[in-house]
């Protein structure tokens, strides 16, 4: 099982994931408000269909009610792999750890 952190940003308009240079992690923007668990669903749902796994193997166990938060996706992938079908691989390299 992976851990990573994450930092998300509600109602932007947009359904994307991107390396934050600055803060060192990824970013997820999503298009749902952050009410009655619609932007929880939504990472799920983000991380799920980008990485083609089900969404009952990624679970939010950190920061429900935060924009950061941390993710455990139980799968064989690999961190390299994950950021790779995110589509940051380049860009994050080998600077985000997993967490725990």
């Amino acid at each position: 099982m992976i851990r990573i952190m994450i930092k998300v940003v509600p109602q932007s308009g947009r359904e994307q994931v991107l390396w934050d240079h600055k803060q060192q992690m990824l970013k997820c923007y999503l298009k749902s408000a952050p009410e009655k668990n619609k932007a929880n669903e939504e990472v799920v749902a983000v991380f799920s269909q980008k990485l083609g796994i089900p969404k009952s193997l990624v679970t939010i166990i950190s920061g429900a009610t935060s924009r950061r938060k941390v993710l455990a996706i139980a799968s064989a992938l690999t961190l390299p792999d994950i950021y790779r079908l995110l589509g940051v691989g380049d860009e994050a390299g080998t600077h985000q750890q997993t967490i725990g």
